[in-house]
């Protein structure tokens, strides 16, 4: 397509940057040949692209699938870097398959085993950057958050949320990300009878953080998640304990601290909310 500074081919489209890109087809395939974004934000092996006002993300292979991700082919000769923000990237699209995000409750016979596997996850955080939240002392919101799921309260739950909502430096703030993990671990419990839960704290924080970090909360309220949560969710079911470490470090990896700072929130949510 000519005009674009950057041409990416699309492996796959997170079910989310789907119905942004409105690129959905028949079986689970794209119907559109090809699309433009502009590049708002770039990194070595990543950029965030804006379309139709909506945020998706462009990431190597190694990042995953995830709800807003395309996992595009390295691009040749130019890196993401190289893009200046606001230009235009061109998206073929043609033979992409859509990443199902939604994240697949346990069944009730595997909460047990998976509640006791969470030792694994508290053990895996001590490993944690020291400047996030999992490598401090817990934070007093997100002990509010653990109280308010524990209760099932949603004037609690909203209160808890607004304080972490943009809570650290970043385009995820630290507490955004404690959300997302809370948000998966209500997924990963309660399935779809979550969903009322997962909507008040995302209604509490988006309006008080950056529109990425919003981004990702939405999909989370939606009950979608990434790829390295999926597999953390099966080692919970019926892993072993070091396929359980294994998935938590894959989490754990994603960003400087926003892998670390959402395990801190899922291992706060789980049993508060189980």
């Amino acid at each position: 397509m000519t005009g674009a500074a950057l041409t990416l081919r699309v492996r796959s489209v997170g079910s989310s940057a789907a119905r942004a890109l409105a690129v959905r087809g028949p079986a689970g395939r794209i119907f559109e040949a090809t699309t433009t974004a502009a590049l708002v934000a770039a990194f070595e092996r990543a950029c965030y692209l804006e379309h139709a006002g909506t945020l998706v993300a462009a990431v190597a292979p190694e990042l995953l699938n995830g709800p807003l991700n395309l996992v595009v082919a390295p691009p040749s000769g130019v890196a993401f870097t190289d893009v200046p923000a606001g230009a235009a990237v061109a998206l073929e699209l043609h033979g992409a398959t859509i990443w199902p995000a939604q994240l697949h409750p346990f069944d009730p016979p595997a909460l047990p085993a998976a509640l006791a596997r969470l030792t694994v996850i508290e053990r895996v955080l001590r490993d944690a950057p020291p400047e996030s939240l999992a490598g401090r002392q817990p934070a007093k919101p997100l002990e509010e958050l653990a109280d308010a799921l524990r209760r099932g309260d949603d004037a609690l739950l909203r209160q808890a949320a607004g304080r972490l909502a943009g809570r650290g430096p970043g385009l995820t703030p630290s507490g955004d990300d404690a959300l997302v993990g809370a948000m998966t671990a209500l997924t990963m419990i309660r399935g779809g009878g979550a969903a009322r839960l997962r909507r008040a704290i995302a209604r509490s924080a988006v309006g008080r953080t950056t529109r990425l970090s919003a981004a990702y909360l939405k999909a989370a309220s939606r009950g979608e998640a990434g790829e390295a949560w999926h597999r953390l969710r099966d080692a919970l079911a019926e892993g072993s304990a070091g396929q359980v470490e294994e998935a938590a470090r894959g989490v754990m990896a994603f960003g400087e601290t926003s892998g670390a700072d959402m395990l801190a929130g899922f291992v706060l949510a789980f049993p508060a909310a189980a």
